[in-house]
């Protein structure tokens, strides 16, 4: 039986995400609107004496989504930001989505790369031989749900670089996985009757 071990408050939460760096477990959650605006603080929790206590509040933008992922010694957070309201006109889809890294000497999570996304629900993040990436599901730009999302390489000192667009219709989530036949992406679609599965081509 699952009892209730703790309440966390949240706004609008779209996702959770679990993450252990060395002796430490973290939960973040992404708070996406608090009924009047869509750029408030999401929360790091980290578990300290048998339950979560708030350890960092970072500012995000109707987040939908978190990544966390790790390279060599070095551990990252990608929140995916989906709209950003206005009180004088129509809401922004065109913002950006934000990498986070986290600094071991002030013991935050600092921010690393901007990316403009397209209300960016999910990023998925990955590793092919030794190259990591990061894709994106772009699923709207205030007019259009037919849009590219796109893979991003990591290229080290210049951080994700953008390396392949592949067209996408209301994308909302991506899954990378492998078999003995390769490597593939697919992602789903809440506008679509179709999703598709996309298989690495190597030359």
């Amino acid at each position: 039986l699952f009892e209730v071990n703790q309440t966390l408050s949240t706004s609008g939460a779209y996702d959770w995400e679990f993450f252990t760096i060395g002796p430490y477990h973290f939960l973040v959650v992404a708070n996406t609107f608090n009924g009047q605006t869509t750029t408030i603080s999401s929360t790091i929790y980290v578990w300290l004496d048998g339950c979560f206590r708030a350890f960092q509040n970072i500012t995000t933008v109707g987040a939908t989504d978190w990544e966390m992922f790790q390279i060599d010694d070095r551990f990252f957070l990608a929140v995916a930001n989906s709209q950003q309201l206005s009180s004088r006109g129509p809401s922004l889809y065109n913002i950006n989505s934000t990498v986070y890294e986290l600094n071991m000497f002030t013991q935050t999570f600092i921010r690393f790369q901007d990316i403009l996304t397209y209300s960016a629900v999910d990023w998925e993040f990955f590793t092919i031989g030794d190259e990591k990436f990061l894709v994106v599901a772009n699923s709207h730009d205030g007019s259009s749900y037919s849009l590219n999302s796109v893979v991003y390489r990591w290229q080290g000192y210049e951080g994700f670089v953008p390396v392949h667009s592949l067209p996408t219709f209301g994308c909302r989530d991506w899954e990378h996985f492998t078999t003995d036949q390769g490597s593939f992406l697919i992602y789903s679609s809440a506008t679509s009757r179709l999703s598709k599965v996309f298989r690495l081509r190597t030359y």
